[in-house]
């Protein structure tokens, strides 16, 4: 895999995040309305505009435990 994340940067746009994992803008949206955000979060509340690396880190092995688990 190739990565896109460079070291060093405090914030990630959702297409660097979407792209570093191999995932399209919508699909990431849906990944995190569907793992991440509960059902105390607003409903219908948007996904992040701008990640930190431990968003990316762990979108990342969200990412990998759900292609280990299908």
């Amino acid at each position: 895999m190739t990565t896109y994340i460079k070291p060093g940067k405090a914030q990630y746009s959702e297409a660097e995040v979407a792209q570093e994992l191999g995932l399209s803008v919508d699909r990431l949206r849906l990944l995190i309305r569907e793992r991440i955000l509960t059902a105390d979060d607003e409903a219908g509340q948007p996904a992040p505009d701008t990640y930190q690396p431990s968003d990316v880190l762990l979108l990342k092995l969200l990412t990998a435990n759900l292609q280990t688990t299908a």
